[in-house]
């Protein structure tokens, strides 16, 4: 007599180019709280954000930074397509005197590439022994009427003064004037230096960066 023994496999972890499009999806939700400690999230709208600029092959966060953490499954395998840990104002407010008097909400958002298929996203919270909880989720087909697809209008202008290579392998940081009593737009100028990818055979913390700086003038 035979014995066949059938081994379950994990599934190979999906490429940019198997389960995203180059554009940006943005999921806008609003973020309440109540003296009683109630935390409400309701869904906004879903709307395209331009082309995706981050990485195409760091998808999955395992960085384990961040109050929250969000997470794009898809719907057929329940395999992760992309995760990111995050900090939010909501956040900060919760632990404030005055959240304790009166209800706050917050307008947030939650940006990862546009997905090929109909997927869920979930997010979850750190409870009090340091461990993700889910506290909101929503199905999302990229093809429902109720899906933007159109890109919005840029809200400003942007220079390019020195260009590395394609944004997806750059670190952009922005310099904004902070002197609110400015009515003029603010016009910003991106900056790229160093190397984002070191070679594998150095450590960790020998790898240069490359970064790409916004400045930013009125």
């Amino acid at each position: 007599m035979f014995t066949l023994l059938f081994l379950a496999l994990p599934a190979a972890a999906a490429t940019f180019e198997d389960a995203f499009i180059d554009k940006t999806m943005r999921v806008d939700y609003f973020h309440t709280s109540t003296p009683r400690g109630d935390e409400i999230i309701a869904l906004d709208r879903v709307v395209s954000d331009g082309p995706w600029p981050g990485s195409r092959t760091r998808l999955v966060d395992t960085s384990n930074l961040g109050k929250y953490y969000f997470e794009v499954i898809d719907r057929d395998t329940n395999q992760v397509l992309f995760s990111r840990g995050f900090a939010s104002v909501y956040g900060e407010w919760e632990t404030t005197p005055e959240s304790k008097e009166r209800p706050g909400t917050f307008h947030e958002s939650l940006r990862f590439p546009w997905p090929k298929k109909e997927v869920q996203v979930v997010l979850k919270k750190r409870d009090k022994q340091n461990a993700f909880q889910q506290v909101w989720s929503a199905v999302i087909d990229p093809s429902s009427r109720f899906v933007n697809p159109a890109d919005r209008a840029p809200a400003g202008k942007v220079w390019t003064m020195f260009e590395n290579g394609p944004a997806s392998q750059k670190v952009d940081l922005l310099a904004s004037p902070r002197d609110t009593r400015r009515t003029r737009p603010t016009r910003c100028t991106r900056i790229s230096s160093a190397s984002s990818r070191g070679s594998s055979r150095r450590s960790r913390s020998s790898r240069a960066r490359r970064t790409s700086t916004c400045a930013c003038s009125s």
